[in-house]
């Protein structure tokens, strides 16, 4: 085994998919339920960005894991270097945007302190109190507990138990919810608490440690992906089929709920293929210029997405007003991103996964793996 695990190599398509998850986030919260047809494009949006995380953050993981594996460092000092590197990159946005704005907007208190403690999907799912131009942070709150809890998971569980451990955190997403809507909690809550989640951010995991054991080609174009895809894609048709009103009566909100929110398996397809890369027009369109560099700053836009509501513009037909108040997110998170978020980001190079060897300088490791 190496001692370097050789540096994750760059998939555009995977920008591209992270910029169509944000377009279909900007969807729900921008067009008219005439347009979006009562389809919550958003939350299939959110669970594309979920899906991702988990792979690609799992992924770096498992290649800065054969460190501790060598005896070269320790879980701590492996995980640490993680979290620092994900504080540079998520935290100074985040909260420079709660800085500018919450003094602003009508917020409540608890409101206020769950979004500056990452809680804001805890507090806004169990009191349903989650309208206005932060409720999207709710899925921000979800990936930054997941980011505690996975380092630990990943690096610390022995490799002959991890897949183990990696489905049973699949199967807790759904059950979650299950249980969620059989007791009183709100609907919210079933869908913003984070072992609710679990099954896209663990699937995405899942993929992450079969392409680390069996090589991405042979995954992606594997029986495993080719169940995704046929379990997945009749899923997701009759989710939006029944968020489209043509079955009504309480019997059946509970498997309508289930159904709907059960997009895991067609999303870890679509990460495998991204990643892998697709043919002909869908792998041209994903990766494509202006799909790449709008998935670069993605983080920025789905921050900032939300505000455009206070831009003028309600008079205009919903598609225009679609693409003035897209370009202007653009123009605001491209703004962000090259005066901002990438000065910032940079910082990360103090923070490389493997440590210093005491003999001299530190060898390349994977410290510029991207994420």
């Amino acid at each position: 085994m190496s001692t370097t695990p050789a540096r994750a190599s760059y998939r555009p398509q995977l920008d591209g998919l992270r910029t169509l998850a944000v377009l279909l986030v900007m969807a729900h919260h921008w067009m008219p339920k005439s347009i979006t047809r009562g389809i919550h494009w958003g939350g299939i949006g959110v669970d594309l960005f979920f899906c991702l995380s988990g792979f690609l953050i799992t992924g770096i993981l498992l290649n800065v894991r054969s460190f501790v594996e060598n005896g070269e460092q320790g879980i701590g000092y492996t995980a640490r270097q993680f979290f620092m590197r994900r504080l540079v990159r998520i935290f100074p946005l985040y909260y420079l945007v709660l800085a500018l704005t919450l003094p602003w907007l009508e917020v409540s208190g608890a409101t206020q302190a769950s979004l500056w403690t990452y809680t804001y999907n805890v507090y806004g799912g169990l009191t349903a109190n989650m309208n206005g131009v932060v409720s999207h942070f709710w899925s921000l709150a979800v990936e930054e507990q997941f980011y505690l809890l996975w380092p630990w998971v990943i690096l610390a569980i022995p490799r002959r138990r991890l897949e183990a451990v990696l489905w049973i955190t699949v199967l807790v997403g759904p059950l979650t919810r299950l249980f969620l809507l059989q007791s009183d909690v709100g609907a919210e809550a079933v869908r913003t608490l984070t072992p609710a989640c679990l099954d896209t951010l663990g699937l995405g995991s899942l993929m992450a440690w079969k392409v680390h054991r069996g090589g991405l080609e042979r995954v992606a174009r594997g029986p495993l992906a080719t169940g995704l895809f046929a379990l997945g894609l009749p899923l997701l048709v009759t989710g939006a089929w029944l968020q489209l009103g043509r079955r009504s009566g309480a019997e059946l909100e509970t498997w309508r709920v289930m159904i709907t929110s059960t997009r895991a398996p067609l999303l870890a397809w679509l990460v495998l293929r991204g990643a892998l890369g697709f043919g002909g027009i869908a792998g041209r369109f994903l990766s494509c210029g202006p799909m790449v560099y709008l998935g670069r700053i993605s983080y920025g836009l789905y921050v900032y997405h939300a505000f455009a509501l206070f831009l003028p513009g309600s008079s205009l037909h919903p598609l225009l007003r679609f693409c003035v108040w897209g370009a202007a997110t653009v123009a605001v998170a491209s703004v962000s991103w090259h005066l901002f978020e990438a000065r910032v980001n940079g910082l990360k190079e103090h923070f490389p996964y493997r440590k210093a060897r005491r003999c001299g300088a530190d060898p390349p490791g994977p410290s510029r793996i991207a994420a």
